[in-house]
C-alpha cells in the first residue's frame, strides 16, 4: 500500500523494501531478523510490531510529500536528495555511475544533454537527470520545508 512512498525513499537513498505479496507476519520478521524499521498505513501492523519492539511508524498524509515529510519528521531525518547516493527506485539495488559511451540503449538526444548516467547494478536500468529528477527535487524543497516547521 505505500509502493510509491518506497520508490521515492530509494531515491532518496534509503534500503527500503517493498513487496506488496508479504503478508503482516513475514513484514514483521523480517523487520525484526533485519533491524528495519517498519513503515505502514495499517494501524492493526502498527499495534503488533510495537509491540515486539519493532521501530514501527504509522504513516499518514494523502500524498508522497506529506508521507515523506511525515517520515523524516518522525524519524529525525534531514531531507537530502543526492543522485550520488541514490538506489534504484524500481528494485532497491545500488546504483553506479557509468560512463555514456557504455550505454547502447539511451535515445541519442538524451545522451547528447546529459552528462552524468547511472546503472543499477542489480536490474541494470538506466537513469539520469532528466525531468523526473527536477520533479524529485521540487518535492525534496517542499518536505524540506514542511519537515522544518
Amino acid at each position: 500500500m505505500l509502493g510509491s512512498l518506497a520508490r521515492k525513499l530509494r531515491i532518496y537513498g534509503f534500503d527500503a523494501i517493498y513487496d506488496a505479496k508479504l503478508d503482516d507476519r513475514q513484514l514483521i520478521r523480517i523487520a525484526e531478523s533485519q533491524d528495519r524499521t517498519l513503515l505502514t498505513s495499517d494501524r492493526d501492523l502498527f499495534v503488533r510490531a510495537t509491540n515486539r519492539n519493532i521501530s514501527t511508524v504509522l504513516i499518514t498524509g494523502n500524498s508522497d510529500t506529506e508521507r515523506l515529510a511525515f517520515v523524516f519528521g518522525s524519524l529525525k531525518i534531514t531531507v537530502s536528495l543526492d543522485p550520488d547516493n541514490s538506489r534504484c527506485p524500481v528494485c532497491n539495488g545500488l546504483l553506479k555511475e557509468t560512463l555514456k559511451s557504455s550505454l547502447t540503449s539511451i535515445p541519442a538526444d538524451v545522451l547528447k544533454r546529459q552528462q552524468k548516467f547511472y546503472v543499477c547494478k542489480e536490474c541494470g536500468k538506466v537513469y539520469w537527470q532528466g525531468g523526473h529528477w527536477s520533479r524529485m527535487k521540487s518535492m525534496a524543497a517542499i518536505v524540506r520545508k514542511t519537515v522544518q516547521t
